[in-house]
């Protein structure tokens, strides 16, 4: 079969859809696409299907793309576009295995059409593995994108924005390795590049820009990430809206760089907003909603708060079993995550009994009822050491208090409102904001997880 030009592809698509056998509905998938200036990149594709919604979509899709093959055959860009777009609606839904069925169907197809080394052909390669990543499969993976990059090299030039968009997703690969050194250089040329590009303020430079903020992130410069994290958000609400998954993605990244600086209070906040905001956007039980259930649990683990830690990563834990698998690497992250708070959890719970019992025991002390002012100071220092769970600290400190109180009291009765305060606040530390002095447990596997963002 002869090779096609891809401007010739292009004219074919307009013939085609100008002629079809029969009329458009309005409602059509392929209606959607008529009025798209590149036909064959992913973004293109989400961004008509961003007006689209209903349950019978996907139907839909599979309808119009029956429907052309039975005129046109298999290998036609009309069906190449449709499939495309139905990919992208499985990528929303979080049914990568789906998508990289009908993403292997597509490349087939488009391979017989215009060649393996056209553009069209490499781009969907990468497409296909950027699923694939999504998948787990991390060595084809990289295999396919190494190759795609090699080949758009030299047929557009290593300046050319196709270029730049393949490597951009090939730093996701190899982050995901933990290549961090190989990727930094790398997203900060994407950057300035399509900056050049397509201008400072489209959708594309704000992923690679923040993106950037990750690679700076891994690198261990936290501030300028969490800069370029916040930049990035900024442009992203003003240019697509707070609801976008541009916008939402920043957030969470942005949280993470706030969290890595020791600012719990304010990552908590931008973390409860991107997790409202995607369960609104995509619904409870989807692929994105979970990352960023799952990078909020982190946070909160990290502050010791394991039993709301526990609600995160079981609420991700239950989406990504779901949709991903049992036995996907995000699946395992999640389910490691809340098995290793919940074993932390339980054991603050048995420390927390114990030293309640302990206090209930020096709690009938003899002793007399004496001016407290002096103690308050002690008091509040016994509980901010319980809240960043240092109970043996705390325990020193309470019985220097009873002992002193006991010397005071010479002999006399003792007034144990100091340890019913001091209960009464021990019944509550686990739901108590920790200090934020404290460390991260470095066995935590939450640690280990995949970053998936953007």
């Amino acid at each position: 079969m002869s090779k096609k030009k891809e401007s010739d592809i292009q004219d074919e698509l307009q013939l085609l859809m100008e002629a079809r056998p029969k009329p458009l509905d309005d409602r059509s998938p392929l209606a959607k696409f008529s009025d798209q200036g590149s036909l064959y990149y992913s973004d293109n594709v989400a961004n008509a299907l961003t007006d689209l919604s209903g349950s019978d979509l996907e139907a839909q899709f599979l309808r119009e793309i029956s429907d052309v093959d039975s005129v046109l055959g298999n290998a036609n860009a009309v069906t190449h576009t449709l499939k495309m777009g139905l990919i992208t609606i499985y990528e929303q839904q979080g049914k990568f295995q789906l998508a990289e069925i009908v993403c292997r169907m597509a490349l087939q197809s488009i391979s017989e059409l215009v060649g393996d080394r056209h553009t069209v052909t490499l781009e969907c390669t990468d497409r296909l593995a950027c699923i694939l990543r999504e998948n787990g499969n991390l060595s084809e993976a990289e295999c396919l994108q190494q190759s795609a990059i090699g080949l758009m090299t030299d047929l557009v030039g290593k300046d050319h924005i196709r270029t730049k968009r393949l490597l951009h997703n090939f730093c996701d690969t190899l982050e995901l390795e933990r290549r961090f050194q190989e990727t930094a250089h790398i997203r900060e040329d994407v950057f300035n590049s399509l900056s050049v590009i397509l201008g400072a303020k489209h959708p594309e430079v704000i992923v690679a820009m923040d993106k950037w903020g990750l690679a700076k992130r891994y690198a261990g410069n936290f501030q300028f990430a969490a800069t370029l994290h916040h930049l990035a958000f900024q442009d992203a609400e003003q240019d697509l809206g707070p609801k976008h998954s541009i916008t939402l993605t920043c957030m969470v990244n942005y949280a993470e760089a706030l969290r890595e600086q020791r600012e719990y209070e304010k990552a908590e906040t931008w973390h409860q907003r991107a997790v409202e905001g995607f369960k609104i956007q995509y619904g409870v039980h989807h692929q994105k909603t979970a990352v960023a259930q799952h990078s909020f649990g982190v946070t909160l683990e990290t502050q010791s708060k394991w039993l709301e830690a526990l609600t995160m990563y079981l609420e991700a834990l239950k989406t990504r079993a779901m949709v991903l698998g049992e036995n996907h690497v995000d699946t395992v992250a999640s389910k490691n995550a809340w098995q290793f708070a919940l074993e932390r959890h339980s054991e603050w719970l048995v420390q927390l009994q114990q030293f309640q019992n302990t206090l209930g025991m020096n709690g009938r002390l003899s002793g007399n009822v004496v001016n407290e002012t002096k103690f308050v100071r002690m008091e509040s220092n016994v509980k901010a050491l319980l809240r960043q769970g240092n109970l043996a600290t705390a325990a020193d400190l309470y019985f220097q208090s009873l002992k002193s109180k006991r010397e005071a009291s010479r002999g006399e009765h003792h007034d144990t409102t100091f340890t019913r305060k001091i209960m009464r606040a021990l019944k509550h530390i686990p739901s108590q904001k920790a200090s934020i002095t404290s460390e991260p447990s470095s066995a935590s596997p939450a640690k280990l997880k995949r970053n998936t963002h953007s």
